[in-house]
């Protein structure tokens, strides 16, 4: 595979914000990983950076999370919950994949937030 859209899966609105990122042709990181990704295998996988890593492992989530919806359970009806966590090590990484995060998840329902240590809570909460 070579470009986005030879994905089957791929949510139309994802496509546009991939598009809107200037994202068309992938990686050769992205051509390894994701095909074993949206299979739901793990993978790891060793690049450099600025080479699309944080693309290759959020698209399939986040595709998998606008395939199945939101995950039924009626004690927390109507609430918001966390559905996918990742553990990141430092936190200036950690805004880097918030904010591509953000940008993937434009027009999908879907929240993004961000939770780290050193700060207090109250300024994470805004």
């Amino acid at each position: 595979m070579k470009n986005f859209e030879d994905f089957p899966d791929l949510d139309k609105i994802m496509a546009e914000n991939l598009k809107k990122m200037k994202f068309s042709l992938m990686t050769p990181i992205q051509k390894a990983v994701m095909p074993y990704i949206f299979k739901g295998n793990d993978v790891m996988g060793c690049s450099h950076t600025g080479s699309g890593k944080t693309i290759a492992f959020l698209l399939p989530i986040i595709t998998k999370m606008l395939k199945e919806g939101p995950p039924e359970d009626e004690q927390y009806d109507g609430m918001a919950r966390p559905v996918t966590l990742i553990l990141i090590p430092t936190r200036e990484l950690a805004e880097q994949i918030y904010k591509e995060a953000r940008k993937l998840v434009h027009r999908t329902g879907i929240v993004v937030v961000k939770v780290f240590g050193g700060v207090g809570q109250h300024y994470q909460i805004r």
